[in-house]
């Protein structure tokens, strides 16, 4: 599976599954296209380093900034996949990413799935 996140400063996504990398660009065309927003990917969330939640990431080039756990880059590091590039972007406990007037909130609570799994929260803003 994968999510995005539309905003006036961009797109966040979350995951690129290789099953689906090319819909995924896709549908943040028809979306951003249908909102008047522009398409531009800014930011890609990783969930953690499996091959099968970012096995497409590097169709979306090297202009964006990758999010994901330290664990996740050291994984990646080590498979060393052209098709998974490592997270630009690393943290421990948290994360927060604001763009666009949206907020996501990043965190591990240590290993479950993966050694580097992390939960993604979209919190409630208030006006």
């Amino acid at each position: 599976m994968s999510a995005f996140l539309t905003t006036p400063d961009g797109v966040v996504i979350f995951d690129a599954p290789p099953n689906i990398g090319h819909n995924i660009r896709r549908a943040v065309d028809e979306i951003t296209a249908a909102n008047g927003l522009a398409n531009q990917v800014t930011h890609m969330i990783y969930s953690h380093h499996h091959a099968d939640h970012q096995g497409a990431s590097s169709l979306f080039g090297g202009d964006i900034v990758r999010i994901g756990h330290e664990e996740t880059r050291r994984l990646l590091l080590r498979d060393d996949d052209p098709a998974r590039p490592v997270p630009d972007v690393t943290f421990s406990d948290s994360y927060t990413l604001e763009v666009g007037g949206e907020r996501v909130e990043l965190a591990w609570h240590g290993p479950n799935h993966s050694p580097d799994n992390i939960y993604i929260h979209f919190p409630t803003t208030t006006p």
